[in-house]
């Protein structure tokens, strides 16, 4: 496994992976609307930064 998709029903969907080219952990994000994709992006972006914070 290189990464998760969750599946938001109707909002759309996020991927969380490692870049296999760079240091990075890439957030991929898919909404339904602009404002909804935002909102995603925001959320998940902060809750992996947590995450990563933690080690």
């Amino acid at each position: 496994m290189d990464g998760i998709r969750i599946s938001l029903e109707e909002e759309g969907w996020v991927l969380i992976r490692a870049s296999n080219t760079s240091p990075l952990i890439r957030v991929t994000v898919e909404g339904a609307t602009e404002e909804t994709r935002e909102k995603l992006m925001k959320k998940f972006v902060a809750v992996t930064v947590d995450e990563i914070r933690k080690f």
